[in-house]
């Protein structure tokens, strides 16, 4: 069988929404403030709105099938619009970098200030968690020496968590913005949201739900709603050993600590099942301990499909299959 190459994020999408300009400063869109006409005093402020719902190229769900929107604080809500959302044929995807081609975004701003405009506005905007601590992604661009570093020595050589690799991960920054602020339940719902609206993809319920049980998440009584990302590293260290979580990322990591290991072409064209090996499943685990998702995994896992029949039913046995459970 034929071993598929890292692919990006923590799961294997459907589709996956094309990103928003980088943080860095690459550009303005002075052109595109400049024929809009300036509007009420919040525009003249500088407001800026954005919409973007740029998808990759292929079949996906569309932009009115859900919308999104990003807090700005931890505690507040997401807003979910669901119209029907329809997952179609999946179109794979390697690009993880954070694109500066937005196929749709609406700038209002007064055109003397548009000369201010630049793409790291426009992406802390869309993802204002994600520009302030831990995350500080509005510092973050694909050719600055962490992410060189990381691809030798992995993502969390120095053993701590890495929190702007969630600056190529920026979907899911909600779901984070949460998690970092210590409010697991909070994380656990938003994201069952946002994956049963399907903004990962139309399978991705499967994924997770096989990767809960395949994980020993379901069986996991370590991890509680006020466990730190301090003591879900200890945790990691127990279950996963500390060097492979530490430099998961890196080039030079074993093949069965890379995402896409045991994850043949034949299992890419039918998702329907969800992972069905751990072997498949393991290595996002890793780097959910390399990115300090860990915890807020196991309470997301705990909260939602183990407790959905469904997914016990189709799932339950990998946990006495892989000693989780007696």
């Amino acid at each position: 069988s034929s071993r598929l190459g890292p692919s990006p994020g923590l799961a294997l999408l459907w589709c996956n929404p094309s990103p928003p300009p980088s943080p860095p400063a690459l550009r303005t869109w002075s052109s595109m403030a400049r024929a809009l006409p300036a509007t009420a005093a919040a525009a003249r402020r500088g407001c800026v709105l954005l919409l973007l719902l740029a998808l990759r190229s292929g079949e996906c769900a569309g932009p009115r099938d859900a919308v999104r929107l990003d807090p700005g604080d931890a505690e507040d809500s997401v807003a979910l619009v669901q119209h029907g959302v329809q997952p179609r044929r999946p179109q794979a995807s390697r690009d993880t970098r954070l694109s500066t081609r937005p196929l749709m975004l609406t700038t209002i701003r007064d055109s003397q200030d548009a000369e201010e405009i630049t793409t790291v506005e426009v992406f802390c905007s869309a993802y204002p968690a994600l520009c302030r601590e831990p995350f500080n992604c509005q510092n973050f661009t694909p050719d600055m020496a962490d992410p060189v570093s990381w691809a030798i020595n992995g993502l969390a050589a120095d053993g701590k968590p890495n929190y702007m690799a969630w600056c190529k991960n920026f979907q899911r920054g909600p779901i984070m913005a949460k998690c970092v602020a210590g409010d697991l339940l909070g994380s656990a719902k938003t994201r069952y949201l946002l994956t049963t609206a399907g903004m990962f993809g139309g399978l991705q319920r499967e994924l997770d739900g096989s990767a809960c049980f395949l994980e020993g998440h379901c069986a996991n009584a370590a991890v509680t709603e006020n466990t730190t990302v301090e003591e879900a590293a200890k945790i990691c260290d127990e279950h996963y050993g500390h060097e492979a979580w530490a430099h998961f990322g890196s080039a030079f990591a074993p093949a069965e600590n890379q995402v896409g290991f045991g994850i043949t072409l034949e299992d890419m064209r039918d998702q329907r099942n969800g992972f069905l090996r751990r072997e498949q499943s393991r290595p996002f685990t890793l780097a959910s301990c390399a990115m300090g998702s860990f915890h807020c995994d196991v309470i997301y896992c705990r909260e939602t499909y183990c407790k959905d029949e469904y997914y016990i039913e189709k799932y339950g046995h990998f946990l006495e299959e892989q000693g989780w459970a007696r």
